[in-house]
């Protein structure tokens, strides 16, 4: 039986050796066959069992094992100069199975071009801020009040307003210290950064690569997050399900911004945040959906910006679903400015605000019957008799007819 085999780019063929097909393939299983051929397909290029684990869906035991045997069987050759460490202990050892891989000198070479490189972008974007925020300064801020139309009807709440309440911009990201102040060698003789690289590869369950280390780093010695915060975000990110470092450092920023500094401060910050999107998405009556980010960002405003109490929230949210029948995030938040502007900070407030508008109300329409004075309103009316009087002779010449 013949078969054809798949045609493929010549300049892309990997050369598989007859010897490794007769001799060896035979007694080695699945897994360990996957494994040599991905190292001979990417041997010309940085890669470690991490990353190959990755590629073939494997685990890194699996991989490592697979090395050793192909090591012990003779077909590949563990050299010296192919192994780079990083880190301290087998807990950052990470051997790298490539040619050619670049000398120490040459590395350190491209790490500084680097970093002098981050620090000429850092300080223009620095010139960039600076100015445009002198421009800014120089020209006048659109008023963005909103226009206060009351309903005349019921006295309740604000009218939608003719020009749509504009979305809250994105939040501008916290200027944090330069990356290129991680100093990993300062750090292999850190107990507490070595035993804190451990426990979040255990909460994550897979080895740091050099990247993954450098941003743990970064929060530990640069920003100045403490070892037991960062322990506890990598907890709390691993029980949401999100394993990765990358997840773990947007969060950890996210505190950093809030000037969360212990434990405690980051569990009541969840406690919060918690309860007020809880109480945000009950009150809308939404049940089947987490907040999108726009709806999220007006959250915040709320809450964070304005200092709303979850009651005052909800109070809003209840009658923008009353005067709109919708979800209406806009709607909601002009009752919520509108109360900021006039410093409520109670339901108690409210409630005067309220009475407050229906007085107004009131003194501006007048109940119907009653009528301003006037001159012809002030003029002496007929006397009763006399009327009756004129009626009777009117109706004597009737019956004379």
């Amino acid at each position: 039986m013949k078969y054809d085999f798949l045609k493929a780019d010549i300049t892309s063929i990997v050369s598989l050796p007859s010897e490794f097909i007769d001799k060896y393939m035979l007694k080695a299983n699945g897994d360990y066959i996957k494994v040599y051929l991905f190292m001979l397909r990417n041997a010309d290029r940085l890669i470690n069992p991490e990353i190959i684990a990755d590629a073939l869906e494997l685990t890194i035991k699996d991989v490592e094992r697979a090395i050793a045997y192909w090591c012990k069987s003779g077909i590949l050759i563990e050299k010296e100069e192919n192994i780079a460490k990083l880190g301290n202990g087998d807990d950052f050892e990470e051997i790298l199975l490539t040619k050619n891989l670049p000398s120490k000198e040459e590395l350190e070479e491209a790490r500084r071009i680097l970093n002098a490189a981050n620090e000429i972008y850092r300080r223009r974007e620095i010139t960039k801020d600076a100015e445009k925020n002198s421009e800014e300064d120089n020209t006048d801020e659109p008023d963005t009040a909103l226009d206060e139309t009351l309903e005349t009807q019921t006295g309740d709440e604000v009218k939608k307003e003719e020009n749509p309440i504009e979305e809250p911009p994105e939040p501008k990201p916290p200027k944090l210290p330069d990356r290129s102040l991680v100093d990993l060698p300062k750090l292999k003789s850190d107990e507490d950064f070595q035993e804190l690289v451990f426990c979040v590869q255990t909460y994550t369950e897979k080895i740091f690569s050099p990247t993954d280390t450098e941003k743990l780093a970064y929060l530990y010695d640069v920003v100045g997050m403490s070892k037991d915060l960062l322990e506890y975000i990598a907890e709390i990110s691993v029980q949401k399900g999100k394993k990765s470092i990358s997840y773990i450092e947007k969060i950890a920023l996210s505190f950093h911004e809030k000037g969360i500094t212990t434990v405690e401060e980051a569990k009541e910050d969840n406690v919060k945040f918690y309860n007020e999107n809880r109480a945000v998405l009950k009150a809308f009556g939404i049940y089947d959906r987490v907040l999108a980010p726009v709806e999220s960002r007006f959250v915040k405003k709320w809450f964070d910006e304005y200092c709303f109490s979850p009651e005052i929230v909800v109070e809003a949210i209840n009658r923008t679903v009353i005067n709109t029948s919708s979800q209406s995030f806009t709607y909601a938040d002009g009752i919520l400015t509108r109360w900021y502007k006039e410093n409520v900070r109670t339901l108690a407030d409210i409630k005067a605000l309220d009475e407050k508008h229906d007085d107004k109300v009131k003194s501006t329409n007048r109940p119907a019957g009653v009528t301003a004075a006037s001159k012809f309103n002030n003029f002496e009316q007929r006397n009763d008799n006399i009327d009756s009087d004129m009626q009777n002779k009117f109706m004597n010449e009737l019956n004379k007819l």
